[in-house]
């Protein structure tokens, strides 16, 4: 028998997560109404995150990889998109939690929107620290993309995988805010659409992820926005005069 080609490909970026990741693979194979493959790569973990990823190997649904050194998330990313056989693609990092029925609502919402090139739920962003609330973000993305707020959610989105490709996925230089960097470019090729009302994901920000984004975020944003204002020069046209 002929076995089905994925319809969702989800990508998932793993470092030093032992604690974490076994709860997000059991979120993404738990979900139902959509054919997917799991790929994961360990990106080079000093903890026990390979010997946990290990267990999972006899699954069909599941693909693993392993870096010999560190690579980062955004070249990490790029090794899995290319093994993408599903038309979709969804970002899923270790230390999230993807939400019962996200990602057949997801590609719902793409197939009913032939002309948008990713399809975005809401995320619930919670604390390891708890001294804050967790707080909702996202909204209904149809036309842009908000840089300074990130409202669009990377983590929760689904996004066509050619159209991925297209852009050469992940920026592997920036080692920080790379989904910021990718949103902006996929949204120089195509609209986004939202699904009002869908939660599909829980981001557990730990103490160290924070940090490094507060030490790493605004040198980051500054570099990509440096190459979204280039590369708006260089496709800008003349006018033809009038005669």
């Amino acid at each position: 028998m002929t076995e089905r080609r994925p319809e969702v490909s989800v990508l998932m970026a793993v470092r030093n997560a032992e604690h974490l990741v076994e709860e997000q693979i059991v979120c993404v194979l738990s979900q139902r109404g959509v054919r997917l493959e799991l790929l994961i790569c360990d990106d080079a973990s000093t903890d026990g995150t390979w010997a946990k990823l290990a267990a999972w190997r006899h699954d069909p649904r599941v693909r693993l990889l392993r870096n010999r050194r560190r690579l980062f998330p955004a070249a990490t990313r790029n090794r899995l998109l290319a093994l993408a056989r599903g038309p979709y693609c969804s970002p899923c990092d270790a230390d999230d939690l993807l939400l019962p029925g996200a990602l057949s609502a997801l590609v719902k919402a793409l197939r009913a929107n032939p002309g948008a090139g990713a399809a975005s739920g809401l995320l619930v962003q919670t604390f390891a620290d708890r001294r804050r609330p967790p707080r909702l973000i996202g909204v209904t993305p149809v036309t842009q993309w908000d840089l300074m707020t990130g409202r669009i959610c990377h983590a929760a989105s689904l996004i066509r995988t050619g159209l991925l490709k297209a852009v050469g996925g992940y920026a592997p230089h920036l080692r920080l805010s790379e989904d910021w960097d990718l949103m902006l470019r996929l949204r120089e090729r195509a609209t986004f659409v939202g699904v009002p009302g869908l939660l599909a994901m829980v981001w557990r920000l730990q103490q160290r992820s924070r940090s490094r984004i507060v030490r790493g975020r605004t040198r980051a944003a500054r570099e990509i926005v440096r190459a979204a204002v280039a590369r708006g020069r260089g496709s800008q046209r003349p006018l033809s005069r009038e005669r």
